[in-house]
């Protein structure tokens, strides 16, 4: 799988090379937060994962460095079509993004699992 950092590391790389784009998967209060403290000025933001709970945001930050924050949820046939194309061409290391599979019999048992910090970033479902 890909390598895990903590917090500081990622803010740490972030200072160093601040990134003008950032795709918030993860959906977790503090996921927003560490994005609009990473984000370059005029910056954009995309919130995709979604979270039971409000993100942190950090109002002065975002107007200060002019942020612009989008969200999406939904994706278009087309791009569907692109992103099997990336993947069936090998653009995307997809088996380095898996960290586990498990069987449809566990898949219960599974998505309690990934309720709390666990380091799996995706789960592979096996029939």
């Amino acid at each position: 799988g890909l390598p895990v950092i903590s917090e500081a590391e990622f803010a740490d790389l972030a200072a160093a090379s601040p990134p003008s784009h950032v795709i918030d998967c993860a959906g977790t209060p503090s996921s927003a937060l560490a994005a609009v403290t990473a984000l370059a000025p005029l910056g954009r933001l995309v919130l995709v994962g979604l979270s039971l709970e409000p993100p942190l945001l950090a109002a002065p930050l975002i107007v200060l460095k002019e942020i612009q924050i989008r969200g999406a949820i939904a994706y278009r046939r087309g791009e569907f079509a692109e992103a099997i194309a990336l993947l069936a061409g090998g653009a995307i290391p997809a088996a380095r993004l898996i960290t586990a599979e498990v069987p449809l019999d566990q898949v219960a048992a599974s998505f309690q699992e990934l309720d709390r910090p666990n380091g799996q970033l995706k789960v592979l479902l096996r029939p």
